[in-house]
């Protein structure tokens, strides 16, 4: 009697992606937090229960990324005390990040695991599903459903893209999808989907956006067809762009009124000020901007408009680290951009041959692209959707694959992609 396979759990990734995606933003437009680390704890606990629903073998993993956080967690802790005897120090206010933290890492986990246990098609499925949901979301308010004009929340937001509060933030986590969209399809394909994300930094007016875009076009295109593609496309594009934003944004003198530019200048005086203060010790975990600032910069964007803009999570994602872990942290960067690089020349050479690839280790690649923007440009520091992701990307390219995943494993192949790594 010949036994039958048994069929791969039909474990809903593409509803998951979408609550990692919206989930957090949606808590934070409705202001009924500061950050999004309240909707990124509800997001990770929402992938957890559900992951866990099904018998896809998740006790393990869990149990060893519980292990590795409180490994982390006691360093994370005695780094704290030391800089407590350089610096005030505010204790309860960084342990009470660790409950969210340990949330964020058993839920990138279960996403890892729930990613290898369907079938290469209904991944490759959940991530354009996600795609076009943010494409959808960013192309509203020209069609005259501007959903932000109709709901504003519970605070004021300068240029909100509902459910974002602003449009950097759309931009940091729609650049992995984008990058998978276009790495994985044909030329032909590729230059719509490059053509599109265009339409939306002239949309949006994002310089995060703008630089995300960048980086998908140099991963994406080779040979003479990326400089001939950027040029004509770029002739098109100043023709028709207001520059005023992107030159304001640009200006890094001291003299810049734009509060973007003031935000990522004052980053980068907070590191500055942490390096010195602590003797490149760092502030410790969560203690960034925590007691206030003696940078300059603060002071200007406070007059702007009367609030500490950016202060505890620096503006971007390498200010957040090296303040608060300072030379460790600098240590930490370097690692990230040695991965990051790595994943650049993986995903160059699955542009050149698109098929026959494995989609989760081309999305983990993807992932640590995008965290490139975070640390150079702008962050939503620790606790956010994107966060979930680059734990579900580490997890996907240096954790062991999941044995009862690899039995639920489909050979079924979406377009250009194939379950062979």
């Amino acid at each position: 009697m010949i036994a039958t396979p048994t069929p791969a759990p039909r474990l809903p990734i593409a509803a998951l992606l979408l609550a990692l995606i919206f989930m957090p933003t949606l808590v934070f437009y409705a202001g009924l937090t500061s950050s999004l680390a309240l909707g990124a704890a509800f997001a990770a606990l929402l992938i957890i229960v559900t992951v866990a629903a099904f018998p896809i073998g998740l006790q393990r993993p869990l149990a060893t990324t519980t292990s590795w956080f409180l490994v982390v967690s006691l360093v994370l802790t005695l780094h704290l005390l030391i800089a407590g005897l350089l610096r005030p120090v505010d204790i309860p206010h960084a342990l009470g990040s660790y409950a969210p933290l340990l949330l964020m890492a058993l839920g990138g986990c279960a996403l890892s695991v729930a990613v290898q246990n369907v079938p290469s098609a209904q991944f490759d499925a959940a991530i354009r599903i996600g795609f076009w949901a943010l494409v959808l979301v960013s192309l509203l308010p020209i069609i005259g459903l501007d959903v932000a004009r109709i709901y504003v929340g519970l605070g004021y937001y300068a240029k909100p893209v509902f459910p974002f509060t602003e449009p950097s933030h759309l931009a940091l986590i729609l650049m992995p999808f984008f990058l998978y969209v276009c790495v994985t399809a044909p030329l032909r394909q590729r230059l719509f989907l490059l053509g599109l994300g265009l339409l939306l930094v002239i949309i949006l007016e994002s310089l995060v956006l703008a630089t995300g875009w960048l980086l998908v076009a140099l991963i994406c295109m080779r040979g003479l067809v990326l400089p001939m593609a950027i040029v004509g496309i770029l002739g098109v594009v100043l023709t028709q762009l207001d520059l005023t934003y992107y030159l304001d944004r640009l200006d890094f003198s001291g003299d810049s009124q734009n509060l973007s530019t003031l935000v990522y200048l004052q980053g980068w005086e907070l590191i500055d000020e942490a390096l010195r203060d602590t003797q490149g010790w760092g502030q410790g975990f969560q203690q960034l901007g925590l007691l206030g600032t003696d940078s300059p910069i603060s002071t200007v964007i406070y007059a702007l408009i009367g609030n500490d803009s950016n202060l505890r999570d620096g503006g971007f994602l390498t200010a957040k680290i090296v303040g608060e872990f300072g030379l460790l942290g600098i240590a930490l960067i370097a690692a990230l951009l040695v991965v990051i690089a790595r994943s650049a020349l993986a995903l160059r050479r699955v542009a050149r041959r698109p098929t026959r690839q494995n989609p989760t280790l081309v999305f983990a690649d993807a992932v640590f692209i995008g965290l490139f923007v975070e640390l150079a440009l702008r962050s939503t520091s620790y606790f956010s959707g994107n966060a979930l992701l680059v734990v579900m990307a580490a997890h996907l390219r240096f954790g062991q694959r999941s044995s009862a995943g690899m039995a639920f494993i489909s050979t079924e192949k979406p377009s250009g992609i194939s379950t062979e790594g």
